[in-house]
């Protein structure tokens, strides 16, 4: 899981605890800061984070799937070009090292609207990932399209 210290992936890091994954033999949080220990503890899964500043160096060898909720506001990246490093070159790079070390499904969390046509920078930048990702050629790419994510967000973003 990268983006496990985020409003979705925190979420996602949360459920992975304690679902049942049959074939998964651990989770683990690719993360640029560490999770909250009630994340990573008492549920029936291992997990484990994995703090780095090198996230797709940082994968796994023998990653199956990759989940990942990386993404970040134009507020807390400092602007739309930083914004665009992270949200799309960072989870490309991310996507491309997963196929490296063998994962055959990449789960990306996206957004409505997302389309490489779209007029406005931020759908238009998640629709470039969506392809981007897509022609790498994971056996199975899950492209989730949520609406707006409400939520408590740590950052205050």
């Amino acid at each position: 899981i990268v983006g496990a210290t985020g409003l979705v992936g925190s979420n996602f890091l949360a459920l992975s605890r304690t679902a049942e994954l049959p074939g998964i033999a651990a989770v683990v949080a690719i993360t640029r800061r560490p999770v909250k220990e009630s994340l990573t503890t008492g549920g029936t899964n291992k997990v484990s984070n994995v703090t780095t500043t090198d996230i797709p160096a940082s994968i796994p060898p023998n990653t199956k799937i990759l989940f990942s909720g990386l993404g970040s506001t134009k507020a807390a990246a400092g602007g739309f070009e930083n914004q665009y490093k992270i949200d799309h070159d960072l989870n490309l790079a991310i996507a491309k090292a997963a196929k490296a070390v063998g994962a055959s499904t990449y789960v990306l969390v996206s957004s409505t609207g997302a389309s490489v046509d779209s007029r406005f920078a931020y759908p238009r930048m998640k629709g470039e990932l969506d392809r981007d990702v897509e022609a790498i050629g994971f056996e199975r790419t899950i492209i989730l399209r949520p609406a707006l994510i409400l939520g408590k967000r740590e950052d205050g973003h």
